[in-house]
């Protein structure tokens, strides 16, 4: 019973904090000479990773492969693609800190986003319900008044001013329609269009490329440090599915490969590829240091993201504050623009 109960995936009941620090107790504890079995074990000791180690444990003795516990465990897609990899470099613990690492960063810019834009969507949200309110309830009344004072200039005034609010609320609501579009669109569609799409999205399209070339980097360096040639790792690259776009690039080049085109050729035309990591490839190629100048290339585009997403945040939230202080300050001169009218012909 216990295994049936095991074998249902997880309906993603371990948050994102708890994974990261399941695989921080976890590659602390083999870096000290633990093994597996025993770090699970001392894990149990810990209330917050007790239910997921004794689980891992469980998973483990029933003969699973350790990727395929991780992903029972409902874990992040990119930790069961180290995960696996681990297993074919036999460089587990140097994965584990790496994936310890990538997620950390991932969940701290996530985290100061959400942070950073919580109170200003929050005032967007209220500002444009306040107007929405006032748009349909008291300017027509407000309206009614000019014409019956038959103030024919401040009518057209006020009916200007709320055009040109209106329009930009439109704006506002399909930027937004088109958003929630977009996202749904790249969940559900096939790699090729996917690809396709995100190229064409400016500031999305540059943190990915950062991203998947930094993936790409390290996952190529790792199974080479393991003794494997280019081709085998672009075969393992291409066996996975945890990571359909890597495993996507890892098709297209290695049919280039098979056509006799050089490595620097198969990866050249590649979208989302940083045109650095092209040269880079070109050039450790013919110098014989590929496996140590991707190491270091993952490891600087690790933290070229790191500074990007630090500013980034620093941008968007004063420009989501002057979008919401443009709107407050329209409503008042909506509303205090018709009160001066009036009082003009009392």
């Amino acid at each position: 019973m216990l295994l049936d109960l095991l074998n249902k995936r997880l309906k993603n009941n371990v948050s994102i904090i708890k994974q990261i620090t399941f695989l921080d107790r976890l590659s602390k504890l083999i870096s000290k000479h633990y093994n597996l079995r025993q770090a699970l074990e001392f894990m149990e000791f810990d209330p917050q990773l007790k239910e997921i180690s004794r689980k891992f444990s469980v998973l483990l003795h029933n003969g699973h492969p350790i990727d395929h516990c991780f992903r029972l465990l409902a874990f992040h897609p990119l930790i069961v693609a180290f995960i696996k990899f681990s297993k074919e470099s036999s460089h587990f613990q140097e994965h584990l800190s790496h994936c310890t690492k990538l997620m950390k960063m991932r969940h701290q810019i996530q985290n100061k986003l959400s942070k950073a834009l919580r109170y200003p969507l929050v005032l967007l949200l209220l500002s444009m319900t306040l107007f929405i309110v006032m748009n349909y309830y008291m300017l027509p009344s407000m309206i009614d008044t000019f014409e019956s004072l038959g103030s024919k200039h401040s009518l057209i005034v006020f009916d200007l001013l709320r055009a040109l609010f209106n329009l930009a609320l439109l704006v506002i609501c399909l930027t937004f329609i088109f958003f929630f579009i977009i996202v749904f669109y790249l969940n559900r569609s096939p790699v090729e269009q996917r690809v396709y799409l995100i190229h064409k999205i400016p500031i999305y399209k540059n943190f990915y490329c950062l991203l998947i070339s930094m993936q790409m980097a390290y996952q190529i360096h790792a199974l080479l440090l393991s003794g494997k040639n280019i081709r085998e790792a672009l075969m393992l690259l291409k066996a996975q599915h945890d990571l359909p776009i890597i495993q996507f690039f890892a098709n297209l080049i290695l049919a280039d490969l098979s056509k006799g085109r050089t490595l620097y050729q198969s990866f050249k035309d590649l979208p989302l590829i940083q045109d650095e990591f092209k040269w880079l490839i070109q050039r450790s190629d013919e110098q014989g240091t590929l496996v140590n100048d991707l190491q270091q290339y993952s490891q600087l585009l690790l933290e070229v993201i790191e500074e990007k997403s630090k500013r980034f945040i620093v941008i968007i939230q004063p420009v989501v504050y002057v979008i919401v202080g443009v709107l407050v300050i329209t409503i008042y001169a909506l509303t205090l623009f018709p009160i001066y009218k009036l009082i003009q012909h009392i």
